[in-house]
C-alpha cells in the first residue's frame, strides 16, 4: 500500500540521515514488481514475513562521506533492502548496488 511504501521511505531517510554524513539524499523511489523475485529471497534470507527494495539517488560532497564513497559524485539506483514481520516497522538490513 502507499502507507507501506511511505513507511519504508521514512526508514531509509532515518538510516541515511544517521549514517551517510557528507551526503544529500535527492530521490527515493519504489520500483514496483521489478524486484519481486528479490523480495522473496531477501525475506527468506532474513527470516522475515516481507521484504521491500527501495531505490535512491544521493550526492556525495568533497569528503567522500565516510571515505568509502567517491567524493563529489552522484550515486543513482542505490538499493535499500528492508524487511519486516507481522506488518510491523520496516528494518534496514542492507544497501548498495
Amino acid at each position: 500500500t502507499v502507507s507501506d511504501i511511505e513507511a519504508a521511505f521514512q526508514t531509509v531517510k532515518d538510516y541515511f540521515g544517521n549514517e551517510f554524513d557528507g551526503c544529500t539524499l535527492t530521490k527515493l523511489s519504489y520500483p514496483g514488481d521489478t524486484y519481486a523475485d528479490e523480495f522473496y529471497e531477501w525475506a527468506e534470507q532474513y527470516d522475515a514475513d516481507e521484504a521491500i527494495v527501495i531505490l535512491s539517488s544521493f550526492d556525495v560532497d568533497s569528503s567522500g562521506g565516510d571515505g568509502s564513497l567517491n567524493p563529489d559524485s552522484t550515486y543513482d539506483d542505490w538499493k535499500w533492502i528492508l524487511i519486516r514481520n507481522d506488518s510491523g516497522n520496516w528494518e534496514h538490513v542492507d544497501h548498495g548496488y
